[in-house]
């Protein structure tokens, strides 16, 4: 049985960031698994299946992608991204992180995933800003919205209620790489202190 289900006091839950925390200060390693949303029917269920089994190597949570293709903040679609995430809960006890982005959306239904998210007992947030189709004469797709604002938006309508990760985005070009490294430290640091959590750097 996953740790998130029996610690603390009283059974009270320990948020995620805490006991990633007391790992690492403990020395104690740890690890996470991170699944695609499944397309059919046949894969939701094979997927359960072998999450049983992987769930017995101890991950101290699970990552499951916003992929927009299944429709993913649809909780009447078994393939959808926030139904597998509920299904990872409910059914495999595993603490799961969602991911989600916000760049297709405006900030009320960004609001509303969550609040979405927050009734079927999720607490961990990839907060991500997403990508946008080519929509402008030159190609470059505009956003209105980013990571950061997502995070913000936790922060004022949830509080504490969900530990929020954020990930940097790949480097555009080699050439570019200097510029990129230094906008993103510093995206980094104003994210880390909006939600006061926690980062997965990525390249």
């Amino acid at each position: 049985l996953n740790d998130f289900v029996k610690v603390g006091h009283g059974n009270k839950y320990v948020p995620l960031h805490e006991r990633i925390n007391r790992r690492i200060k403990d020395k104690t390693p740890f690890f996470s698994l991170e699944f695609f949303p499944p397309k059919t029917a046949n894969g939701v269920a094979n997927f359960f299946t072998r999450l049983d089994r992987f769930n017995e190597g101890g991950p101290l949570f699970v990552d499951i992608t916003w992929h927009l293709g299944s429709d993913p903040a649809n909780m009447n679609k078994e393939t959808s991204s926030s139904s597998i995430a509920a299904g990872c809960l409910d059914y495999c006890r595993v603490d799961t992180m969602l991911h989600m982005t916000c760049a297709q959306y405006s900030k009320e239904q960004t609001i509303k995933h969550l609040e979405q998210s927050k009734s079927v007992g999720l607490r961990n947030i990839l907060a991500l800003r997403g990508d946008l189709p080519n929509i402008d004469t030159d190609g470059i797709p505009i956003y209105k919205y980013r990571a950061l604002d997502m995070i913000r938006w936790i922060r004022e309508e949830f509080g504490d209620y969900f530990t929020i990760a954020c990930s940097g985005e790949g480097i555009p070009s080699l050439l570019m790489f200097f510029t990129f490294l230094q906008s993103r430290c510093f995206f980094l640091y104003i994210a880390l202190h909006a939600s006061n959590y926690f980062a997965r750097v990525c390249a």
